[in-house]
């Protein structure tokens, strides 16, 4: 079973480390799918931090591209490498052009540019070599191309000519990896269609499919918004919904905006201080035994009197 790694960043504490992490991606990319930075969010607990230290501790998306530039050797180009999450739409499009009696459609990520960014990077699963994408094909203008070919609306047979002279146009022979031509190319776009198709069946076994050498990863990063860098357009395009009594609510404005506070207070029937004062406490286990922590006092705690002989 493969994962993906879901790393948080705090700049000047870990910040220095995201290149050793993407190098172990590499070394283990037969079972690593994929790796999303999240820089810290400061509600909660981190919410009355200093403007000072908040400063500090802030980590913009942007930073992660120019960071992982200079930790790694392999040619990362800010502007050139990373793109918006929700471009990745224009391939759950694609499928649905090329299968439009799906029973089920495709998933689309319309994140907000703002809020979340990626870089398709090619990875040796035999010596652990990596090579941005777009350092030898030119992914932004497939993009385009892919958005024309599918708003034209053609048949299934006519948009993969289509999308095969694409291919063919934003493909560079001389600059990809030795021995990686037009057909390792197709063959990595039919294994990337299994991370959007809706209908796709046995997903496990599609990750596991492609048999090459090349591993396709989607070295990603997302933030979550808080009280300090709120936007409301960032907020409607979100894709994560927090389900509460209240209904579904978007994350950042659950976390953030302190809608959490709202609902809790709504529906608080004790405090946890409360409730131990009257009932016993939770079972605990450690190491297959029972671990007795002792039963909560319905008697207030007594403050120990010190006498001073002053």
């Amino acid at each position: 079973m493969k994962t993906t790694l879901h790393v948080s960043v705090v700049n000047g504490l870990n910040n220095d480390g995201i290149g050793d992490i993407v190098r172990f991606v590499s070394e283990n990319v037969e079972r690593v799918h994929g790796v999303i930075f999240q820089p810290i969010m400061f509600c909660g607990r981190d919410e009355n931090v200093a403007p000072d230290e908040r400063y500090m501790r802030r980590y913009p998306l942007s930073q992660i591209a120019y960071d992982l530039q200079s930790q790694t050797s392999i040619g990362w180009e800010p502007m050139r490498d990373w793109f918006p999450v929700s471009s990745y739409g224009a391939f759950a499009h694609l499928c649905d052009v090329l299968d439009p009696g799906a029973e089920l459609g495709s998933l689309f990520n319309d994140i907000h540019p703002n809020h979340g960014v990626f870089s398709p990077v090619l990875m040796n699963a035999h010596t652990a070599e990596m090579i941005p994408v777009g350092s030898f094909f030119n992914f932004e203008q497939f993009i385009r191309d892919i958005v024309r070919i599918t708003d034209s609306g053609r048949a299934a047979a006519i948009t993969k000519s289509l999308l095969s002279l694409s291919v063919i146009r934003n493909f560079d022979p001389e600059k990809a990896p030795s021995g990686f031509g037009l057909r390792q190319v197709r063959d990595l776009l039919e294994d990337c269609f299994y991370r959007v198709a809706g209908n796709s069946e046995h997903w496990s076994q599609r990750a596991y499919s492609y048999n090459g050498p090349w591993k396709l990863v989607m070295v990603s990063a997302m933030i979550f918004q808080d009280l300090y860098n709120y936007d409301l357009s960032t907020i409607s395009d979100s894709t994560t919904p927090v389900a509460t009594q209240e209904g579904e609510i978007n994350f950042c404005a659950y976390n953030g905006g302190r809608w959490r506070n709202v609902v809790e207070h709504l529906h608080q029937t004790a405090s946890l201080a409360s409730w131990h004062r009257t009932h016993p406490r939770h079972q605990i286990y450690a190491n297959g035994k029972h671990v007795d922590l002792g039963h909560g006092s319905a008697t207030s705690a007594q403050l120990v009197q010190i006498e001073s002989n002053v």
